[in-house]
């Protein structure tokens, strides 16, 4: 063990030699020297201590004594840097370990100097170092200088947009560049002045162009002379391409918002398509688009008459309305040719807009079903009143003036048939009536059952003289309904009534009225005997015809 004796005493000199030069004893150089100092006794006891050698051997004994006895062994000088606390503060020594020869009391002489301002410098250049190489690395994909010539004196170890850093140093920064400068004309590998965040196209070395970040500082020598430029690169290619494809989203949900609500905003089926065609149109810059329903039915165009063209033609695009499962139609578009092919993103949006008509063609369906449920007659599938009424006031407003005969049907001796056969065979007797009237008329006519045992026919166009033939004829055939009657007493026969039309007529309320008309002869024609014709002109009551 080190031994600390506290009772020394400072040696006297020693006498100078005949040369005349004092030479000072190591107890004297201990007690002299400006740093820490011991002189260590062979035996490990300590011979002398200045105030500073006090402090370091009550703090670091255990390691001045290994240090002390490897001296020992080799015999020669020897310096080690020690690390120790002193009040709580952290303090870096270095020392120097001089074995004595020659000397009754050999031992080893120790001489410390603190080294904690240089430790801490040194340390803190070296954090300091690491960190400006974290941050580099986090906050760029390479760093780069360049001299005076233009030429890469230092590329990051890592190279850049996959050229390797050997093969660009010596090498002028315009194998990256090209010719690219910034907005003053100025390349910011040969930057002037500070730059940051300047954004230009880069080659990599598969040819590939990258958007490249830059943040760039001048060179200048001792003198303030430029002698270069260096800075940091970042590759904000894939922000830029995501940058654009939220852009395109965006556009296309705009446009797709746009399409919606025209759809929306009408309120027929009918507007609905061609809403749909027309904003579709517009929002992909097509000359022309189609609405196609079910298998073929063009229901909405736009900016052509024909029909659609075949989907795989040039500058043609189609999709499928598609509503749970089931195909509704088509929405087909077409440009010009010349247009180039269409994109990915044209071809999403087109399904898109293909998505929301088709529940617009589910809704029409449902519109439509639910139209025929409230204007057709459950057990005939012809008009009813209601859509009887709805036929005629269509046709009318279209061309203004009513022309035509309204024939009023009334099946004579229908209720005993009820009553004899049940109703079953009553519902029958109607629907083979209604068979036969269908039969009967033209494609321009309608035929209603307004209810009970009264049908109507509307013989467009038709005079006095056509339709007293066609209800002849109704009479004629009125006898293969025979054998539904109750019995022979009571043959099932019709009563007709016919008005003729050739007025302007006002409205449902003029409907009703030339109905009325038509009911009116039909009565008087029942109360005549059954199984005849009553006539009724707008100027005269109604007369039996036959």
């Amino acid at each position: 063990m080190v031994r600390v004796e506290r009772d020394w005493t400072e040696a006297a000199p020693e006498a100078p030699e005949a040369t005349g030069r004092a030479w000072l004893s190591p107890d004297q150089m201990v007690a002299r020297f400006a740093g820490p100092a011991l002189l260590i006794a062979a035996d490990g006891g300590v011979r002398a201590a200045n105030a500073g050698g006090r402090l370091l051997l009550a703090a670091v004994a255990e390691r001045l004594r290994d240090q002390v006895i490897r001296t020992l062994i080799a015999h020669v000088p020897w310096t080690t840097r020690i690390e120790t606390a002193f009040g709580g503060e952290r303090r870096v020594f270095d020392l120097t370990l001089l074995p004595l020869a020659g000397e009754a009391e050999d031992g080893v002489l120790i001489l410390g100097r603190e080294a904690t301002l240089e430790h801490n410098l040194a340390r803190a250049l070296a954090d300091s170092r690491a960190r400006y190489r974290d941050l580099v690395s986090c906050s760029a994909d390479f760093a780069w200088e360049t001299d005076a010539d233009g030429r890469f004196i230092f590329i990051s170890p890592s190279g850049a947009l996959g050229h390797a850093a050997e093969d660009l140093v010596d090498r002028p920064f315009t194998l990256l560049t090209g010719e690219a400068v910034l907005g003053d004309g100025e390349s910011p590998f040969a930057c002037h002045w500070p730059r940051s965040g300047v954004e230009v196209r880069l080659g990599g070395v598969d040819g590939a162009v990258a958007i490249v970040e830059i943040s760039c500082l001048p060179v200048t020598d001792g003198e303030g002379a430029w002698r270069g430029a260096r800075g940091v690169c970042r590759d904000v290619t894939r922000e830029h391409d995501q940058q654009a494809a939220l852009h395109r989203a965006e556009q296309r949900e705009s446009l797709m918002r746009s399409v919606i609500d025209a759809i929306r905003n009408e309120v027929t089926p009918e507007a609905m398509f061609q809403a749909a065609a027309g904003s579709t149109a517009g929002a992909l810059g097509a000359e022309a688009c189609w609405v196609v329903r079910g298998t073929g039915q063009v229901v909405a165009r736009h900016g052509e008459r024909g029909p659609p063209p075949v989907e795989d033609g040039a500058g043609v695009l189609a999709a499928a309305c598609a509503f749970r499962g089931e195909s509704l139609g088509r929405l087909v578009v077409r440009r010009a040719a010349a247009r180039g092919p269409w994109s990915a993103e044209e071809t999403d949006f087109l399904d898109g807009v293909a998505a929301q008509l088709a529940v617009a063609m589910a809704q029409a369906g449902v519109h439509e079903k639910l139209n025929a449920l409230s204007t057709t007659d459950e057990l005939t599938g012809l008009l009813n009143r209601r859509g009887m009424l709805r036929a005629l006031a269509a046709r009318f407003r279209t061309g203004g003036m009513a022309s035509g005969v309204l024939v009023y049907l009334d099946l004579d001796n229908f209720k005993p048939v009820n009553d004899t056969h049940g109703h079953a065979r009553g519902d029958e007797a109607l629907m083979a009536l209604a068979r036969r009237l269908e039969v009967l008329v033209r494609g321009g006519d309608l035929v209603a059952r307004l209810g009970g045992d009264e049908f109507v026919l509307w013989l467009d166009g038709a005079g006095e003289a056509g339709g007293l033939a066609k209800a002849r004829g109704l009479l004629a055939m009125a006898g293969e309904l025979r054998h539904f009657s109750a019995d022979d007493a009571r043959p099932l026969s019709l009563s007709i009534g016919l008005a003729v039309i050739e007025e302007a007529v006002d409205g449902e309320r003029g409907i009703e009225m030339m109905i009325g008309r038509a009911d009116a002869a039909m009565y008087a024609a029942k109360h005549g005997g059954k199984n005849r014709i009553a006539l009724a002109r707008s100027d005269e009551p109604a007369r039996e015809v036959a």
